[in-house]
């Protein structure tokens, strides 16, 4: 009988270490479990910054392309704006010479009439004597 005891002790020892051993393998089993799950959250939380990522990427070309759009038509504004430039000053410089040739053709034309008033003066006096 004591040998049918031991062997029942014996029993309910590997029953237990049975139990143990499978409450073990649960226990790495949930912690596998849990690690696939943050494996699982950490790549789809990769992939939404990828495409967060890629969206930006996206907009900061666009971005870029309405930069060098808008550099372009201020090249050319800028360019416009250098040929309007050296327009007024030709225009500047030719209002300054038809000025001095209006006060010349003034001039003459007041030593002229100067002159023609001196004759017609003489003429007169000469007359009159």
């Amino acid at each position: 009988r004591v040998r049918g005891t031991e062997g029942a002790q014996a029993s309910m020892g590997d029953d237990e270490e049975e139990r143990m051993g499978l409450l073990a393998g649960e226990g790495v089993y949930g912690r596998l479990t849990r690690g696939s799950r943050r494996l699982d959250e950490a790549r789809r939380t990769a992939l939404e910054s990828e495409e967060i990522g890629l969206n930006v990427m996206t907009e900061l070309h666009g971005q870029r392309e309405g930069i060098m759009r808008t550099k372009a038509h201020l090249d050319d504004v800028d360019e416009t704006l250098n040929v309007s430039r050296r327009l007024l000053q030709n225009l500047g410089l030719r209002m300054q010479a038809d000025q001095f040739m209006l006060v010349l053709i003034a001039a003459l034309l007041s030593v002229a009439v100067v002159v023609v008033t001196y004759v017609k003066m003489e003429k007169l006096a000469n007359a009159i004597r």
